[in-house]
This record gives structure tokens, sequence and C-alpha cells, in this order.
């Protein structure tokens, strides 16, 4: 009877131990599942803003090129008018000179380019002023930036 009684024992104990080794192992599964959720979620995120930054740079490089194409403005006030400030950062704003320097084959920045190269462009552009027809503050922009 007792060799009985410590088999069943011992086949309880065993039991119990597959089964909490089990609970174990379905933790680390959720766990690993939730990691790969994760990351593909932000994955998905940083995809979704690479296209809205395509999109808002795109937007303002067409509305540019559409101002030079009817012969309405160039140079930095078609910026201003292409909305060159509703960009969020100097690296938009670069990116949309540089591919309107691509297309129209001549720079909107002009002269200043070599001038503006180390600059934060979205700052320059914040601080321009335009009556709409021109830009009115250049030299006070460029003096304050150190340009």
């Amino acid at each position: 009877m007792s060799s009985t009684l410590l088999v069943a024992l011992g086949a309880l104990v065993v039991g119990a131990l597959i089964y909490f080794a089990g609970v174990q192992r379905g933790k680390s599964y959720r766990q690993e599942d939730r990691k790969a959720r994760d990351a593909v979620r932000i994955e998905a995120e940083e995809e979704r803003e690479r296209q809205d930054r395509a999109q808002r740079v795109r937007r303002v490089v067409d509305a540019y090129l559409e101002l030079v194409r009817t012969a309405v403005d160039t140079g930095l006030n078609a910026l201003l008018r292409a909305d060159v400030r509703s960009l969020r950062d100097g690296g938009e704003v670069r990116e949309a000179v540089e591919s309107i320097a691509r297309r129209a084959v001549k720079n909107p920045l002009g002269k200043l380019a070599p001038r503006l190269e180390k600059v934060d462009l979205r700052e320059f552009f914040g601080l321009l002023e335009s009556n709409g027809l021109q830009v009115t503050n250049l030299e006070d922009v460029l003096r304050k930036l150190s340009v």
C-alpha cells in the first residue's frame, strides 16, 4: 500500500509540476506575442509618419512649382506662398527646397543658398515676413540668424 501511495503522490507532484511549467510557458508566449504586436504597431506608425512627411513636402513642392509654372512668383516669396511654414522641421523644409531645385532647375533660395546651408530653414522661414508681393525683412532675419 505504501508503494502505491508513493506512486500516486509522485504522479500528483509530477502533474502539478507539468501544470505550472505550462503556465509559465504560456506567460512567456503571451509576452513574446505582445512584443511582436508592439513592434508591428511601431513599424506601422513610423511608416505612416514617413508617408505623412512625404505628403507634406510634396504638397509644398507642387504648390511652389505651380506658382513658378504660371509665372505668379518665384524664390523666397513663392516658398512662403506655397506654405513652407506648414512643414514640421528644418529637415522637411530642406527636403522640399532640394526637391524644387531638382525639378525646377533653379534653387528657390537663389543666391542665399550657400549662406543658408547651416541654418535651420524652418526657423528662417518662420521669421520671414511678406506683404504678399515680396519678402520685407530679409536683411533683418539674416542678421538675427548671424548669416
